[in-house]
């Protein structure tokens, strides 16, 4: 490997800079055949930071790449800012190449506070805005992520990379993933062969002119006007300790000497001179053979495709070097020493011009959800303070953690679940922050779907509730054609959008349940009286726009009047579930 960072390398980037910037080659009819994917990546490694593009008949996985475990450090920093040896691993991340000075004492509470900014952002607006907060604006130093990252010399394609993990995790947030669940795909891809069922080639740039690579043996076939028969070279441990004899059965190889054994090395050496014939008859005007000599000779086997075409011309250095020189259309280059790479590589600065300025006119539409119409400044402020604490010793219900994080838990958990089959949250809370609050959260869970709810008259559980009855996180989408019967909106020509929860029948009637996870006090007596929290936090809004919702839902199949048919809207506070309906608002 060294002779390959040293001389090989060095020698083809050079090769390729003087035919392709004076004259004037184009770099897709260059190419570079390799042994194995393994030295490919070594190579595509130095031709990033040699800035010449290439492409690949095989593309590199992304699974396990370098980018990948560094943002993975990020990502984890993120989620567990409050864990300080996850910032302390960042110190060597070469994605953000920080400056060691932040990461001293004095300065920690600015990272831990930068991280907890980003994991607000992460868990309630998404990964696509976390994404954004990272890399374009301004964190800890003035300069961005990206800018930082595209100065440096492989920055465009550690850029490429992640845009392509960015992307990613996107399609699993909008599948359903929340942000643990991304972090769980996120270390999979971490690893090489993590991922069996579905592998994530690397994507390339299609429309980029670049050095194609490929292996010797997927060159065969084709021709290209360079060619560097860089693969020849490699000398190679024989890896077999079962050969194939003539009966068709495999035996263990027990001494070198043996006649099988021979005659199976010959066989291998045959291989090497046919990759070796390929390779020379894939150039179309240059072909470049590397040689390298050495005093010692090669062990038993571990020639490559060069060491036994020399030996079957009989050919050292000196005898190679005079008969090259008797051939008009051949020429030789000794290369002793390191070779130092010749930058031809310039940037340039394209002057561009501004887009003609288009006045377009069009009528004004809005899509409003709940949460964009309810007021936060109405919101009533306890004179007791919420936990947020994950390491809180006393664990229950009234000290789990509040906040959209527990929501969003809750909620995930109950989309998921067949309320008729046995509890298992494995899945959801394992590597959480909530692994810890597992009895407490199976606690809850167990109640929502088991405790009978009395409404209206009507004493149901949901556990007794068929699966052709029941319909989970139903989206809507409506427009506000007249003027809408809530007073508090003006919202003609618009759009309201949201999900509901739980829609289903029991007997007839049509409910639909809103799960909250709202801390209220340390008791349970303060889920007793729950209007002045549905008034506070706007609900009776948000229960106007859902039982319109459902109205026209089930307008499309059902032949009752709404009023006939529908059972009420149930506000589920579910910190204070008892057998006696606590924690139940019904409209």
């Amino acid at each position: 490997m060294k002779v390959e960072q040293d001389v090989l390398f060095p020698f083809i980037v050079n090769e390729i800079n003087h035919l392709h910037y004076r004259e004037k080659l184009p770099l897709s009819r260059f190419a570079v055949l390799v042994r194995d994917r393994f030295q490919g990546a070594r190579l595509k490694s130095f031709l990033k930071k040699s800035h010449i593009s290439f492409t690949s008949t095989r593309p590199e996985s992304l699974q396990g790449l370098d980018s990948v475990v560094q943002f993975l450090q990020i990502y984890l920093a993120t989620l567990y800012f409050h864990k300080s040896i996850y910032i302390q691993n960042l110190k060597v991340n070469s994605l953000l190449n920080w400056p060691l000075d932040l990461f001293e004492p004095q300065n920690f509470a600015s990272l831990t506070g930068y991280f907890s900014s980003l994991q607000e952002t992460l868990l309630e607006r998404g990964f696509l805005a976390f994404y954004d907060q990272l890399t374009h604006q301004q964190g800890i130093l003035e300069e961005s992520f990206y800018q930082r990252l595209l100065s440096t010399e492989e920055g465009i394609y550690l850029y490429q990379e992640l845009e392509q993990i960015k992307d990613l995790l996107l399609q699993k947030e909008i599948e359903g993933s929340d942000a643990y669940q991304l972090l769980h795909f996120l270390d999979d891809l971490s690893k090489i062969e993590a991922l069996p069922e579905k592998t994530y080639p690397l994507r390339q740039n299609i429309e980029q002119e670049g050095v194609q690579l490929l292996t010797l043996h997927m060159s065969k076939g084709l021709e290209f006007d360079v060619v560097f028969a860089l693969g020849l070279v490699n000398q190679v441990k024989v890896k077999e300790d079962l050969i194939l004899h003539k009966t068709n059965k495999l035996s263990p190889i027990t001494s070198l000497p043996e006649q099988d054994y021979i005659e199976h090395l010959q066989e291998l050496n045959a291989e090497k001179l046919r990759t070796l014939y390929v390779a020379l008859t894939r150039a179309k005007q240059r072909l470049y053979i590397p040689c390298v000599f050495s005093n010692r000779e090669p062990l038993l086997g571990q020639s490559s495709p060069m060491d036994l075409f020399l030996q079957s011309m009989n050919l050292d250095l000196y005898s190679l070097k005079a008969f090259i020189s008797q051939q008009s259309d051949m020429s030789f280059t000794h290369c002793e020493d390191q070779i130092d790479v010749q930058s031809f590589f310039t940037k340039s600065h394209p002057n561009l011009v501004a887009p003609t300025k288009t006045d377009i006119s069009f009528v004004k539409r809005f899509k409003h959800s709940f949460t964009s119409l309810s007021s936060p400044s109405t919101f009533a402020i306890s004179e007791v303070k919420a936990p947020h604490d994950f390491e809180w010793e006393e664990k229950n219900i009234h000290t789990m953690p509040a906040g959209a994080f527990t929501g969003s838990m809750i909620h995930k958990i109950m989309e998921e679940i067949s309320f008729d089959a046995p509890l298992d949250l494995e899945i959801f809370l394992s590597k959480t922050p909530f692994e810890p609050w597992k009895e407490v959260i199976e606690e809850l869970v167990g109640k929502l779907v088991q405790t009978p709810l009395q409404i209206k008259g009507k004493t149901f559980a949901l556990k007794e509730l068929k699966k052709g009855q029941i319909q989970k996180e139903v989206e809507f989408l409506y427009p506000v054609k007249e003027k809408f019967q809530i007073e508090e909106l003006q919202l003609q020509g618009s759009f309201l959008h949201g999900f509901m929860d739980l829609v289903f029948i029991h007997e007839g009637m049509y409910y639909l349940i809103d799960y909250k996870t709202n801390w209220l006090g340390e008791k349970a007596s303060s889920y007793f009286e729950l209007r002045s929290a549905m008034e506070d936090h706007n609900y009776m809004l948000q229960a106007q726009i859902y039982q319109e919702a459902l109205k026209k839902y089930i307008s499309v199949f059902e032949a009752r009047s709404f009023e006939e048919c529908f059972g009420g809207v149930i506000y589920w506070f579910v910190r204070g579930i008892d057998h006696t309906n606590k924690g139940l608002f019904v409209l």
